[in-house]
C-alpha cells in the first residue's frame, strides 16, 4: 500500500491522540507539532503509510521526551497476558495451530492507540479468526518456514 493523500490528516490526528495521552496543553501541542509537521511535509509516498508514522512516532517521543502510550500499553499487555492462555489452548487445539497463531498476531498488530482511542480486544480477534483478509499470503508464509520449523524442532524439546 502507498501512502495517499487520505492518510495526511490521520498523520495530524496520531499527533492529536499522543499528546492527549499525556495530557494537553497548546504548548506542549505546538512543540510537538512543530517536529512532526516537516516529515509529514516529507513523507515518501511511495511508501505505506507507517513507514511514516514510524518517524512520525519517533518525533513525538523525542518532542515529550516519552512515549505516550506507555501507559495503555502496559495495561493492555496485561490484559493480553491474561488471555494469553487462552489464546495458546486456541493454537494448541487448533488444525492448523501456525495458521491460528499467525492470524492471532494479526489481530494484535491491528490494535494500534496510535491510531484508535479505544480498542475491542475481543472483536479483533474474532475479525483475524473469522474474516478474509486483503492480502492472504499464507501459504506461501508456511512453505517458506518450513526449514525454520524443523531446525525449532531439533533444538527444542516438545511441550
Amino acid at each position: 500500500m502507498q501512502t495517499r493523500i487520505e492518510c495526511f490528516p490521520c498523520f495530524l490526528k496520531q499527533v492529536v491522540i499522543a499528546v492527549e495521552q499525556v495530557s494537553w496543553n497548546e504548548a506542549l501541542f505546538k512543540k510537538v507539532i512543530s517536529s512532526v509537521l516537516p516529515l509529514i511535509n516529507d513523507a515518501d509516498i511511495s511508501k505505506p503509510p507507517a513507514y511514516t508514522t514510524t518517524f512520525i512516532h519517533r518525533a513525538i517521543r523525542n518532542a515529550l521526551g516519552t512515549d505516550p502510550f506507555r501507559k495503555v500499553k502496559y495495561e493492555y499487555n496485561n490484559i493480553a497476558m491474561g488471555l494469553y492462555p487462552k489464546f495458546k489452548e486456541m493454537v494448541v487445539n487448533s488444525k492448523d495451530p501456525l495458521w491460528t497463531a499467525a492470524r492471532l498476531a494479526i489481530a494484535g498488530n491491528v490494535i494500534d492507540f496510535g491510531i484508535f482511542t479505544s480498542i475491542d480486544v475481543e472483536s479483533s480477534i474474532n475479525r483475524a479468526l473469522e474474516k478474509n483478509i486483503a492480502v492472504d499470503d499464507y501459504p506461501a508464509f508456511k512453505l517458506s518456514i518450513k526449514p525454520v520449523i524443523y531446525f525449532i524442532s531439533l533444538i527444542m524439546p516438545e511441550r
